[in-house]
């Protein structure tokens, strides 16, 4: 038995993910950013029920072992973006496969700046992560993360 959780999931994934609310002043991101990574597939919320979809997208709070990141992120700051002053912060949602990679599906939550979205989205889809685990077997399991562009020596 499996529940859809959208906004009450998606909060309890950025407090486990060390996340959190952006600040107010980020705008929301355009429509035509907004995809599902979940589409079409069930969510399990709690480890109790389970799933043997092989389908299924686990919350990070209803896993055994949690996705652990094993490359380091890069961010790559266009000069352009630089130039211009253009900076702030994006948070992305996404899923993380069986292997260890963010599938090419990834939602802005928020973002800052529209040209701040694809070196944010660049930067996930480089990534590479331990998979996360249920019973010993990897499972396909939601992150999200604030990507801040610009900032601190970027």
């Amino acid at each position: 038995m499996t529940r859809r959780v959208v906004v009450p999931g998606l909060v309890a994934l950025l407090a486990a993910c060390g996340g959190g609310a952006a600040p107010a002043d980020t705008a929301p991101e355009p429509a035509s950013h907004s995809v599902d990574p979940t589409a079409g597939a069930a969510l399990v919320t709690d480890a109790r029920v389970g799933s043997t979809d092989p389908n299924a997208i686990w919350l990070v709070t209803a896993v055994s072992q949690r996705p652990a990141l094993r490359t380091p992120m890069r961010l790559v700051y266009p000069d352009s973006l630089r130039a211009q002053g253009i900076r702030g912060n994006v948070t992305l949602e996404f899923v993380v496969d069986t292997l260890g990679r963010a599938e090419p599906t990834i939602r802005v939550v928020q973002a800052a700046h529209g040209a701040l979205v694809e070196p944010a989205k660049e930067m996930v889809r480089s990534a590479r992560y331990r998979p996360a685990r249920v019973r010993g077997r990897a499972v396909r399991v939601l992150l999200a993360t604030r990507v801040r562009v610009g900032g601190g020596g970027q």
